[in-house]
Parts: C-alpha cells; structure tokens; sequence
C-alpha cells in the first residue's frame, strides 16, 4: 500500500471515528426508545412496582430518570399517596437518582408514624443521599420518636452523619449504648464522621465477630477512623466473606479520597478499579460522576466504550446521572 493511500485510508476512519456516537449516548437513546420510556408514567411507576428487579429493572429506573421533568409530579403524588410498596420503589430509585425536589416529600414520609417501616426507611436513605443538611432537624426527630422502629432508627443515624448534620450529635449519642451492636457501630461512625474520637478496643471487637455483617459494619466505621488502614488493610485481603473484603477496599479507598481535589480524586478511582470486584466497581463509577467533576465524568464516559461489565456500568451510572 502506498503512502498517499495509507494517509487517506487513515483520514476516512478518523473522520469516521470521531463523528461515531459514544455507547453510552447510543444506550441512552436505545433507553429512551423502550416500551417504558413511552408509557404513561403511572403505569411505568406501577410496573417499577411489579418487577422481580434484574435488567429490566434497570430499564425501567433508566427511563424514568430520562423523564424527570415529566415525571417529577407523579413521583412526589406517589410519595404522599402511593401504595406502600410503590412508595418503597420510589425511594429507593431516589436513592440512586436523588432528585431535590423530592424533598418535602421525603420528609413528611419519613416523619409519617402510620407509614410502614419500609418506606419511611426508604426515604431517609433517599435523605441521606440527597446529602441536604436543611432536612437534618426532621431526621433528628424521627430519632426522637419513642417507638420508632428499630431498622429506621439505624438509617436516620446514617442520614445525619451523611448530610453533615452536627447539630443532631446528641440525639445519635444517646444510642451509643444501645443493647444491639448495628446500632453501636451506626453511632460509632456517624460520631467519627463528625469527627469525633473512635473506640478501638469496640472496633477491633467487632472486627472480629463471626457475624460477618458486623465485621463489614465495622469496617464502614474504620473508613472514618485515623489510623485505621493497616486494619483494613488485612480485611481486605484475609476476611473469609467476600462482602467484607469488598467493604474494606472501599473503606480504604474513601480514606485516600477524603480532602482530595476532584483530579486526585479520579486518579486515585481510575488505579484502584482494574482490581475492583463488582460491587466496588458500581461504587467507583458513581464516586466519579458525585466527585470527579469534570475529569470523572470524562474518564466514565471513556469506560463506557468498554465492552465489559466496567463498561455497562458505566453506561447506566451516565444514563442515571442526567436524570439529576
């Protein structure tokens, strides 16, 4: 082959290569081209309901979150007058996709005592990743309710310390002696995350709990800990269950992340995901897009060309993102 073909060979696929349509806009479009993307939102929020989850739950988040501005109104009537499964649905595609102007919503759902536990957990995990501190007073009162149940009382706990909630660092001392130890590690981490000191004779403790839920509990708690990375360290290579190693390399990973300007911050994701379980990886993906700025979303949207389940998960975290 001479020169002058080579140079034009060359110049047609770079033309060709530059004006292709990234994967993830031609996912993207496909999303907004399914059945769900075209119904009515009530049925689509009925069917979100319905679904035993798997990809065709993914389908259904993803067009939902294409059609914010549509759907925002059913969403928030579902909140206050939905069935109490759809309400759980809803907020837990909340959790995902935070959308603000759910969150008076959220707020009288989560205060409502005639709700069921389930949906009022769910919107305090919605709460928490909206990250809003101005619903920080709402959530300390749930905490204050003489019979509130126990799995909302953890997420409440959680919520606060995500939304940087100082102010309601008594309500979540008062559960430090609690009698069960998820709540104890709930409070140890959420005081940590507010920068107070840690127990390292609890932590060390649970660490070495048979429960391995404790153990991977308490290694979110060390995410927050100083001099917490040698612990963690071993979790993550010698625990027998794989959650909790999965729980450590993240604790570990946050920790490099904390005060980190976002080009750090996506550096630091990009070395660490080629080693990366599944779990992590969806964890990574999200950490980009929330915290990267402008090179994390870059580096996604470069991850996304990957054929790979890196590269599928890419595709619905940019999917979800532009639903916010």
């Amino acid at each position: 082959m001479n020169a002058r073909r080579w140079v034009v060979i060359s110049t047609v696929f770079l033309a060709a290569a530059a004006n292709a349509t990234p994967r993830w806009q031609q996912h993207r479009d496909d999303v907004a081209r399914s059945a769900y993307a075209a119904a009515p939102v009530p049925k689509l929020l009925t069917a979100l309901t319905e679904t035993r989850g798997g990809p065709e739950a993914q389908v259904m988040l993803q067009a939902l979150a294409l059609r914010k501005a549509e759907a925002l109104p059913s969403v928030k009537e579902r909140l206050r007058t939905g069935p109490m499964f759809e309400k759980f649905m809803v907020t837990k595609f909340l959790r995902y996709c935070p959308w603000p102007e759910t969150m008076p919503e959220l707020v009288a759902l989560a205060r409502d005592k005639t709700q069921h536990w389930l949906p009022r957990q769910g919107a305090l995990y919605a709460l928490g990743a909206l990250g809003d501190k101005a619903a920080g007073r709402d959530v300390a009162e749930v905490l204050r309710e003489p019979d509130c149940p126990h799995g909302v009382q953890l997420v409440a706990i959680a919520a606060l310390a995500r939304m940087n909630y100082r102010e309601g660092k008594d309500v979540v001392r008062a559960f430090a002696q609690h009698k069960d130890i998820h709540a104890r590690l709930f409070v140890a981490r959420a005081l940590a995350e507010f920068g107070e000191a840690v127990d390292q004779g609890f932590v060390t403790a649970s660490l070495q709990s048979k429960d391995y839920i404790v153990r991977q509990e308490a290694c979110e708690l060390l995410a927050f800990a100083p001099d917490a990375t040698a612990p963690l360290e071993q979790m993550s290579r010698t625990d027998p269950h794989e959650a909790v190693r999965d729980t450590a390399g993240r604790a570990l990973l946050e920790r490099k992340l904390r005060g980190q300007q976002a080009t750090a911050k996506t550096a630091i994701l990009r070395e660490a995901l080629p080693q990366a379980q599944p779990r992590t990886v969806a964890w990574i993906i999200r950490t980009m897009l929330e915290q990267g700025g402008k090179e994390g979303r870059a580096l996604v949207e470069e991850l996304a060309e990957r054929n790979d389940h890196v590269g599928e998960r890419s595709r619905v975290g940019l999917v979800l993102a532009g639903g916010r």
